[in-house]
């Protein structure tokens, strides 16, 4: 083998690459504008997702808050990294189940420590049959969420 040859091999198994290739095309499409390529946010604008949502993915409450932000949207002041954000996510109930599940995957795999069982379609499909919730509904689970220690 050449030495070409295997550095590129090295190369596209690298962490790096492998985290790159691992982007869904429905995060390209719907998130990554304002949370990045690599889900680390704007400071002060967007938050940060890569190393937090890992967390959050950890509990079942925490799966299915995350599901409803991306369902229904979320409004109010919320802390992330010890700022406070204030705006709006948007909801994204327009995308497929398995859209949903694919980005929710990434975002709480995204990061060099991160590490969540994958989301399914049927739990995003769980959470999208239940009654709607208000984006500022979804704000006050948040709070609560975060209160008790599961969102960061």
């Amino acid at each position: 083998m050449s030495r070409a040859w295997i550095a590129a091999v090295a190369l596209l198994l690298s962490p790096a690459a492998a985290y790159a290739q691992a982007v869904p095309q429905a995060y390209k499409a719907n998130c990554q504008m304002c949370h990045q390529s690599a889900a680390q946010g704007v400071p002060g604008v967007y938050p940060r997702l890569a190393g937090r949502m890992d967390k959050v993915a950890a509990s079942e409450d925490g799966r299915r808050y995350l599901i409803a932000v991306l369902l229904h949207g979320q409004t109010g002041r919320i802390m992330v990294d010890g700022k406070p954000l204030s705006g709006a996510m948007l909801p994204y109930a327009r995308l497929a189940d398995k859209d949903l599940a694919d980005i929710l995957t990434y975002i709480s795999t995204a990061g060099a420590r991160a590490k969540a069982r994958p989301f399914t379609p049927a739990e995003v499909a769980a959470v999208r049959a239940a009654p709607k919730l208000p984006a500022a509904k979804v704000g006050e689970e948040r709070e609560r969420l975060a209160t008790a220690g599961i969102v960061p």
